[in-house]
């Protein structure tokens, strides 16, 4: 284990600044997996007295724990920085917080490798850049915590101060408010407010739900990831035009498939029952529709990848997930037909 102490002679401008501290301070722990390309921020890292521990390749998902900070690079010599990221938010959902940084000329691909592991946010960097930890910090203080929201804590204490101390009141209180809004507060929590599809987060517990049905009844299931690159593109018309894409998915899918949102702008089917023929046959019914309804230059580009199950070699739903995201990147690199891949 490195010993993280001021040993570069210059202490970073973060550390004497309680805003820049605090955007650290909401995290238990910050792991680094860090390569030459990070090295200005592992410098900063050292210099600036926070509580940064070194990741070792053969470490385990039992060494973390909901809140720890993770801040890797793709050029990471002891592991695959993506692969580690896609497990710990697969695992934890959004109670770890993954930072990806790379180089500048690199951003744009590594980025979008990035998203589809499930990373929080990526950051580029210049060779010539002095100071990152600023930048990072920056950043890190747009969210509450991991999660990017308050925590049950942090939510009752500012319950009790608004009602003077009073802990009957409070308790009648947050009663009413489960037994009246139980369910739409669990419906906020699940769903994407852009498309009304299932969130990110929950579409893995799903997912983890499913693979276990499979593995167990040894019945078919096959996942479309469908990325649709030019939604970033769409500025104030990008939540009605997913909208609409949203519905088309939720017609075209039967009642006992799970339709959700992937990340920002890509969606996750899970199609119990189904094997790859019959999902490459809803893929393509979606595509048409999408053409039909939106017109032939709708400009969204859709890339697609589809893997089934049982197979040899996937084990778990992290190795299904791996391999959906690899057939995705063969899909990008593809044109016509060959934009949709099977995995």
């Amino acid at each position: 284990m490195r010993s993280w102490k001021n040993i570069w002679g210059v202490g970073a401008k973060l550390s004497s600044t309680s805003a820049g501290k605090n955007s650290f301070a909401r995290f238990g722990r910050i792991w680094l997996g860090l390569g030459p390309s990070a090295l200005t921020l592992e410098k900063e890292l050292l210099a600036s007295g926070l509580n940064a521990r070194e990741l070792s390749g053969e470490r385990n998902l039992r060494s973390f724990e909901e809140g720890d900070l993770i801040l890797l690079s793709p050029d990471w010599k002891d592991g695959n920085a993506f692969l580690l990221a896609s497990r710990l938010k697969s695992r934890f959902f959004g109670g770890v917080f993954c930072v990806l940084l790379c180089s500048h000329e690199d951003f744009s691909f590594v980025e979008q490798i990035a998203r589809f592991c499930m990373v929080d946010f990526s950051l580029g960097l210049k060779e010539e850049d002095e100071e990152v930890l600023p930048r990072l910090a920056a950043m890190l203080r747009k969210v509450r915590g991991p999660s990017g929201r308050k925590g049950t804590e942090e939510l009752l204490a500012e319950m009790e101060g608004r009602m003077d101390g009073d802990v009957w009141t409070l308790a009648e209180r947050i009663k009413e408010a489960l037994s009246s809004e139980k369910e739409m507060s669990f419906l906020q929590k699940v769903t994407d407010t852009d498309t009304g599809l299932f969130s990110g987060p929950y579409m893995a517990f799903k997912l983890e739900e499913e693979f276990k049905r499979t593995l167990r009844f040894r019945s078919p299931l096959s996942v479309v990831l469908l990325d649709l690159p030019g939604a970033r593109d769409l500025g104030e018309r990008r939540a009605s035009i997913l909208g609409r894409v949203a519905g088309i998915f939720l017609n075209e899918c039967r009642d006992i498939d799970v339709v959700g949102q992937y990340d920002r702008d890509s969606f996750l089917l899970l199609l119990p029952q189904t094997g790859a023929s019959g999902a490459r046959i809803l893929v393509s019914r979606i595509l048409e529709t999408i053409d039909q309804e939106l017109g032939q230059d709708h400009g969204l580009n859709p890339a697609v990848a589809i893997v089934s199950v049982p197979r040899t070699g996937v084990n778990k739903k992290d190795d299904l997930l791996d391999l959906a995201r690899l057939t995705l990147m063969r899909a990008w690199s593809g044109s016509g037909e060959m934009r949709v891949q099977l995995g």
